[in-house]
């Protein structure tokens, strides 16, 4: 999950010491992404990275206040536990963070930024794909839709000729009454019959 920058977002450029509630931890790419980091509470500090744009958002009833730079050191307490919920956060397996290294833990969070573009220019994709499919699976929908009202203006005991001519006239406009068996005899053919009875005319058309 990822926000945009809110406007209460904190630009961690010092060290920032929760005083109260808690507050969250994001990186944040150059477009404005927010990619969530970790939660922090009273008595816990957010640290700035080198080359990462890290920003903290105060929950309800928050307080924080900012430590002199000279202050934000590695070793300060706090600041291992603080990289490895950061190394965590990006898949990694630290067990107390001493043997993580600021510069290249940034390294992989700013390569997972970058990362981040593409996964969600392919999530984007991916939703219009569903979308399209649901429409598409929408317009077979209706095709069946209209195809079972029109073959309902087919009777049970309409031979094909009848039946077919039944359908095109429920698309086109026409009715179509079935001639007895002796209009039929008397007729050219049984189509012509069909269509003496029902009232159309039709022509033929060499193709």
């Amino acid at each position: 999950m990822a926000i945009e920058t809110p406007s209460r977002a904190i630009d961690v450029d010092q060290v920032i010491t929760v005083d109260a509630g808690i507050l969250d931890v994001f990186a944040r790419r150059d477009d404005g992404w927010l990619m969530p980091l970790l939660s922090v509470t009273v008595g816990s500090a957010i640290y700035p990275l080198p080359g990462v744009d890290v920003v903290a958002i105060p929950r309800m009833d928050a307080e924080w206040s900012a430590r002199p730079e000279d202050s934000g050191t590695p070793g300060m307490p706090g600041f291992p536990e603080y990289l490895m919920r950061i190394d965590h956060a990006l898949g990694g397996h630290s067990v107390d963070g001493t043997d993580l290294e600021p510069g290249e833990l940034a390294a992989r969070l700013r390569q997972a930024l970058e990362s981040s573009r593409s996964n969600r220019r392919i999530e984007r994709e991916a939703t219009v794909q569903d979308r399209q499919a649901l429409l598409d699976q929408a317009h077979a929908r209706m095709l069946r839709a209209g195809t079972e009202l029109a073959l309902s203006e087919v009777e049970i005991d309409d031979d094909e000729l009848t039946a077919s001519l039944r359908v095109i006239g429920a698309r086109v406009g026409f009715g179509v009454r079935r001639p007895s068996t002796s209009e039929i005899q008397q007729a050219p053919d049984a189509l012509a019959a069909i269509a003496r009875t029902s009232g159309f005319a039709y022509r033929w058309i060499r193709i």
